[in-house]
């Protein structure tokens, strides 16, 4: 229509800007408009209009619950705390089963301190209700939500299994028979209480049997859940908003996977979003502008709980807002916070004995809150409106965590209060002793006596009026034994103890307020750990310093965990800038970096071989602005235009002349390409293309360009063709090997928006075009110009803008600078996306160095470079099933599954660019296909892998580079699962599925027989094996819950010496210490166990079990000569333990990366370098020394962290940068 109306193309933009603005304030809404989101709140069956994008999810748990209950069956719902579960079960299952307008047969709990009584009470009344209505053909319904409760509420392990046995025995009872639902009985559980849910055998048979899962959302359902509750309240969404949402939502490291839109747990922080956007639009529509103002997903629920804190004003009125958030928390024994409902009578107590509890102004904090519904309450109980306010506020989080201690002694103090007057108040409920002293020491040394509530304060100060009375009683009948002892004595005895009292005082007093300092620094520690965090998916360099700030605060889990993860993936190193702000970057053949400013001068580094930048000076250049800057194919010449229209050339082999004016533009350049054959420069503007030639006084415009805007231009590396995209979505092309004279070609039409990039391969056979608002990249294959034929589907990932394209030296990988602030790399022959390189701002510019690193410009203006692909290997195509290394780190063996069918030989020595020995190891044609298994010997000289058929195959890998195959060998009739290998490297031991543990020996000049055959005594296969270290034992993990411990130094007459029992699921996987003392064995419970084996014949368990993960454990790994245990999980985590006293286990730090389940790790044994790999077909490697790791932040993150970065992200620290 704007074409029709003869509106010029240039004015288009600004016509569709307005028509959005008026789109935007269509008036403002009714003042009872009701608001078509939550926030923090869950959905109730009322809300059921507004519950969306959960349709698939609420089906299947239709059915689920409907068939369960048929059986006398419990459901479980299982999601991580704010993944929508609650809602899920009122707004979406309960409307489901019964509607919305009676709700009669339905009852909800969430489990307390009594949870049994309140299940009592509760079937009593639902019972009640049943036989007063009339809709006796509706099922009853039973809700536990947030049945984490019930291990953090209640303490009592018989209560708490007596609750479930009384839960599951009500379904059992409602259970037709015919499959019809009679009695619905539906439970949803926190993820990370799973481990703790699988120590209740009822519960752990709900798991097995009816168990729904509660994922991430995807794109489509998210975009439902945004849009359909405004359109039902009669809103509209301007264009973008729903989309920036997205961009804002999609975790960094899941943006490759069209499945999952937002991290587990956002849910709440997305309605809280929505909800202040609404709240400030104030009209019918709902803008960018207006979610901004909110804070955005990541801000609006902190901006909202800060805005309100601060808006209490007095300190008084703070500090009472303190107490209250504090009672709202109880912390588990697992360390997990989760929120309480607490009574309103304990709320407005807490000041009423001895202190002016004005209750009015208790009343006025709380209303704040509920008003900003942070907080909900009803006619008797108050809690925090959802557990995503406890990470997500940070001032929330410090006070929680720098409490932690007085947290759990509090905790204790209610529950045994709350029992003394349960009890009618016996002086046998009352506090005595040290338990007692502690309670005291905690409440009177620390001020926390407004802390208490008037029953938490009677019940103290009667256990002190009764520990008095008792000590009164012993000592008269302690002075009638001792009566005939002297007075002088009894002074003496007096001042003593006197004297000693008052020492003990000073002592704790120190040692209290020693505990309080570490507490202190520990929780400020694991608050920048988790910014840090947060931070690499934005600025990896930045976050580097963060991670070891956070460590040099504290050495906590979650800080060492940080600093070790920071050392998995590519980091861009800052380069320091001399002058004003980068605008323009290029890397030249010999891989010098040049960076033009806005105050127009060029900056030259040079990058050392370790990656190591160095810079080589400044050259002038221009007083304006430096937009664009060129390399020549031969790195002799340099071409760049500046914001004046001006275009330039300098001549590097001699960097001390100024620059030669090739031209001048009537407006700046908006595409520069230099061919350094015809010595000209092609200049890309607002109206077409125009050459400037060396040597030339006129500028020319191109020949067949005609005026159209053009945004990119490209010359093949061979200079015989240039290629230029713009507005029109067309990419031209001209043969320019005749220099005065351009022969055009075809144009490329397949592009549907704007180009703005394009690049040609290496080779000049392949050209690349990145588009706007397409988001992606078109191939096409150029080898023959005339004929040029598109390369498979666009390169799709990006979330907005594609401003630069590019290849690698090899032209094996792609890259696509975005707008959505993400370098995205791709494998140039398949097309799939490799990788992600994030940055804090919009990418301009991404070009590779001759050695294959990539220089990277955002419009942050800082130039970063980049060692791609960092400390990842990848190539598998199919699951990686095994990693090994050789004793001296050099080799890094890897086995893939069944589909990919080889081994590889890498090395990882630089982990940071690991690089393949050699090509993939495959089997003959002919033979049965490998397992997955496989092995590396010590020495590096044998890599072994096992098939599906059970044989075993090997190569000489002395030279990886020119592998030798060795004779296969023929040792099972079934898959090999896992092989490993003897200390010594003389002996293997293949674990099959027919339940044998083969031991194969190795002879010096390539040959292998079986040696031993050992037997489970038990049906079940046998998942991994390994060697002892000295080679004498060899223990078995196997799927009926055992581990076998054999010794074999007769290979004729192996003995079984023992069982290792005492897992509670199948072993998957198990090892051996370093000094040969323990075994650890990892079973699908997630659960590590250990045993002494110093007499193998009778082993004994060692602690209580390592738990943590929630997934199974397939693999784990003890680090040489140390005490180090890596164990690996499905839940895609690498959980580090410290067992120097292995009746104490360490947690030291838990590693995560992988997107998918780790089924393998290995430890490099000189460095402690750890390899883990699975599901995802990728190889990451870990830094797992700290020291080593900090080393690496320091020489790694280039520009240290500013002042005003420290203000931003560290503001509880004076300015003290890590690596100064």
């Amino acid at each position: 229509m704007l074409q029709r109306l003869g509106v010029a193309a240039t004015d288009v933009n600004a016509w569709l800007e307005a028509l959005e603005r008026v789109r935007s304030v269509p008036g403002p809404r009714p003042y009872d408009s009701p608001a078509p989101y939550r926030g923090l709140r869950p959905y109730r069956p009322t809300d059921a209009d507004l519950f969306a994008g959960r349709t698939a999810l609420v089906e299947e748990l239709v059915t689920r619950v409907r068939d369960s209950a048929g059986a006398g069956q419990v459901t479980v719902v299982v999601g991580p705390s704010g993944s929508g579960k609650t809602s899920l079960l009122w707004a979406g299952l309960a409307p489901a089963l019964v509607g919305v307008n009676d709700l009669s047969p339905v009852f909800g709990m969430v489990p307390g301190e009594k949870p049994l009584a309140q299940l009592t009470a509760g079937l009593k009344e639902l019972a009640d209700r049943r036989s007063s209505a009339s809709n006796g053909q509706q099922p009853s319904v039973i809700i536990i939500d947030q049945a984490e409760q019930l291990f953090v509420a209640c303490k009592d392990p018989d209560a708490q299994n007596g609750f479930l046995c009384a839960l599951t025995d009500t379904a059992r009872s409602g259970a037709t028979g015919d499959g019809s639902a009679g009695t619905v009985v539906v439970l949803a559980l926190r993820s990370d209480f799973y481990t703790r849910a699988l120590t209740f055998p009822v519960l752990r048979g709900a798991l097995q049997r009816s168990q729904v899962v509660v994922g991430p959302m995807s794109d489509t359902e998210v975009r439902q859940a945004v849009t359909e509750p405004a359109t039902r309240r009669g809103f509209t969404l301007q264009s973008g908003l729903v989309d920036l949402i997205l961009r804002d939502l999609t975790p960094v490291r899941s943006r490759t996977a069209k499945d999952a839109a937002h991290e587990a747990g956002s849910l709440p922080l997305l309605s809280h979003a929505l909800l202040m956007t609404w709240q400030i639009a104030n009209s019918r529509t709902l803008t960018v502008d207006h979610y901004r103002a909110s804070g955005g997903i990541d801000g609006a629920v902190t901006k909202t709980a800060e805005d309100t804190y601060l808006a209490l004003g007095t300190t008084e009125r703070k500090e009472r807002a303190r107490r209250i958030f504090l009672r709202l928390a109880q912390c588990s024994d697992e360390q997990i916070y989760t929120r309480r409902r607490v009574p309103w009578a304990e709320i407005l107590d807490r000041d009423s004995h001895g202190h002016d509890a004005d209750e009015d102004e208790q009343y006025e904090v709380l209303d704040l809150f509920i008003d900003a519904r942070l907080l909900t309450a009803d006619e008797d109980h108050v809690e925090i409106a959802h557990e995503a306010l406890l990470p997500a506020w940070p001032r929330l989080k410090e006070w929680l965590d720098g409490d932690q201690g007085w947290q759990r002694q509090h905790q204790r103090l209610r529950t045994a209060a709350t029992h003394w007057a349960d009890s009618g108040r016996s002086t046998d409920g009352l506090l005595r002793g040290e338990v007692l002293q502690t309670t005291r020491g905690w409440v009177q040394e620390h001020g926390r006596d407004r802390d208490l509530s008037r029953l938490e304060r009677q019940f103290l100060d009667d256990s002190v009026e009764q520990q008095a009375a008792e000590d009164q009683l012993a000592r008269r009948h302690t002075r009638r034994r001792y009566q005939l002892i002297t007075l002088a004595v009894v002074f003496a005895v007096i001042a003593a103890s006197v004297a000693l009292v008052a020492r003990h005082q000073r002592v704790a007093a120190a040692r209290q307020q020693q505990i309080a300092a570490v507490a202190q620094a520990q929780a400020l520690s694991r608050l920048i750990a988790d910014r840090a965090d947060r931070l690499r998916e934005q600025d990896p360099a930045l976050a580097l310093q963060l991670s070891l700030t956070a460590f040099q605060t504290a050495e906590t889990p979650e800080a060492r965990s940080s600093l070790l993860n920071a050392t998995s993936s590519p980091v861009g190193t800052r380069l320091r800038l001399a002058g004003g702000k980068t605008r323009s970057l290029a890397v030249s053949p010999t891989g010098q970096i040049a960076a033009g400013t806005d105050d127009g001068a060029v900056q030259l580094w040079t990058l050392a071989a370790d990656g190591t930048p160095r810079p080589d000076g400044t050259v002038a250049g221009s007083t304006q602005p430096l937009i664009k800057l060129v390399f020549s194919s031969d790195g002799r010449h340099m071409a760049g235009a500046d914001g004046k229209g001006a275009v330039l050339l300098w001549d590097l082999v001699d960097l001390s002349r100024p620059p030669t004016t090739l031209g001048q533009m009537a407006k700046p350049a908006t595409a520069l390409a230099w061919d350094e054959v015809g010595q000209r420069a092609f200049v890309g503007s607002d109206s077409g293309i125009t050459v400037m030639a060396v040597g030339s006084a006129t500028a020319t415009p191109m020949a067949g360009a005609g005026s159209k805007p053009i945004k990119a231009i490209a010359v093949s590396p061979d200079g015989r063709t240039m290629a230029a995209g713009g507005v029109d979505t067309n990419v031209y092309r001209w043969d320019i090997t005749n220099h005065s004279t351009a022969a055009q070609l075809s144009t490329l039409t397949e592009a549907n928006s704007q180009i703005f990039s394009l690049a040609f391969s290496p080779d000049s056979t392949n050209l690349l075009a990145g588009t706007g608002a397409e988001h992606n990249v078109h191939r096409w294959n150029v080898r023959d110009p005339t004929r040029p034929e598109v390369v498979g589907a666009p390169l799709e990932g990006p979330l907005s803008w594609v401003n630069y394209v590019s290849f690698s030296p090899d032209g094996a990988v792609v890259t696509a600078a975005s707008s959505d602030r993400m370098l995205w790399t791709f494998d140039a022959r398949t097309g799939r996306s490799a990788g992600l390189l994030p940055h804090p701002s919009p990418l301009i510019t991404a070009v590779f160095t001759p050695d294959g690193r990539v220089v990277t410009l955002a419009s942050d203006g800082i130039v970063r470079t980049w060692s791609v692909p960092g400390p990842i290997i990848s190539g598998a195509e199919d699951s990686v099933f095994a990693l090994s290394f050789t004793a001296n780190g050099v080799k890094l063996g890897i086995a893939a599954g069944a589909a990919d069918n080889s081994l590889r030989v890498w090395s990882a020595v630089n982990p940071h660019r690991p690089r393949p020995q050699g090509p993939p190891l495959t089997n003959s044609t002919g033979q049965a296909r490998l397992s997955g298994s496989g092995v590396i010997t010590p020495d590096g000289a044998t890599i072994a892998s096992g098939t599906i058929d059970g044989t075993l195959v090997r190569w000489n890998i002395s030279d990886a580079a020119n592998a030798r195959p060795l004779p296969p060998l023929r040792i099972a009739d079934d898959l090999i699962e896992a092989i490993s290998v003897s200390a010594d490297g003389r002996f293997l031991a293949a674990s099959c599925d027919d339940g044998t543990v083969r031991i194969v020996g190795l002879g010096t000049d390539g040959e292998a027989e079986v040696e031993a055959t050992l037997r489970s005594p038990e049906q079940g296969l046998i998942y991994q094996a390994a060697f002892s270290p000295d080679g004498k034992l060899v223990a078995a993990a196997s799927v009926n819950n055992n581990v076998y411990l054999w010794n074999i130094e007769n290979k004729q007459d192996p003995v079984l010496l023992a069982t290792l029992s005492g897992l509670p699921s199948s072993a998957l996987s198990v090892a051996f210490s370093p000094d040969g003392k323990l075994v650890a064995a990892g079973d699908t419970d997630g659960m590590v166990r250990l045993w002494n084996v110093v007499d193998p014949r009778r082993p004994s368990l060692v602690g209580a079990p390592l738990t943590g993960s929630v997934g199974y454990l397939y693999t784990m790994a003890f680090r040489p000569n140390s005490r180090l245990l890596a164990t690996g999980s499905t839940d895609g985590t690498i959980w580090l333990w410290d067992l120097t006293d292995p009746t104490r286990p360490e947690h030291l730090a838990t590693l995560t990366g992988p997107d998918r389940a780790v089924l393998t790790v290995a430890i490099d044994p000189t460095t402690g370098l750890i390899a883990a790999a699975g599901e995802g077909r990728t190889v990451r490697l870990w830094a797992t020394d700290p020291a080593t790791a900090a080393s690496w932040v320091c020489a790694t993150t280039g520009v240290a962290i500013t002042q005003d970065e420290w203000s931003q992200y560290l503001p509880e620290l004076p300015f003290a940068p890590p690596c100064d």
